[in-house]
């Protein structure tokens, strides 16, 4: 009984360690776009810089006192997917309509999971 308790405990962690980081992804997504529409940056003349974003990757040093900040992990997605864009100054704009097609054209329920179907 004492070894499949234990089982039960292993196999709970184990999800909760895979499911969790999707949990905070999605909400690093939705804080970022946030930020993206709180600072205008949504066409090409409004765009801003990663630092104008407060969007920096943690140094070394803040990644070991603090909390994960998963803000720029999900900027990077952001980009690959495209909803993000970067202009050549290495400027960063948000396309709501890129996000907007995406998300009813795609069948990955991961994908549809993580971006959010509009934002508030």
């Amino acid at each position: 009984m004492h070894a499949f308790i234990t089982i039960l405990v292993i196999v709970f962690l184990l999800l909760l360690s895979l499911i969790l980081p999707m949990f905070l992804q999605k909400r690093a997504v939705k804080a970022v776009l946030k930020i993206f529409q709180g600072k205008n940056a949504l066409e090409t003349d409004s765009a801003l810089t990663r630092d104008e974003l407060g969007l920096k990757p943690q140094t070394f040093m803040g990644r070991m006192l603090k909390m994960r900040d998963y803000k720029p992990a999900a900027l990077n997605f952001l980009l690959s997917a495209n909803i993000v864009r970067e202009t050549e100054e290495e400027r960063l704009y948000f396309s709501e309509e890129r996000l907007t097609s995406l998300y009813n054209e795609t069948n990955s329920k991961m994908l549809r999971f993580i971006l959010p179907s509009r934002i508030p």
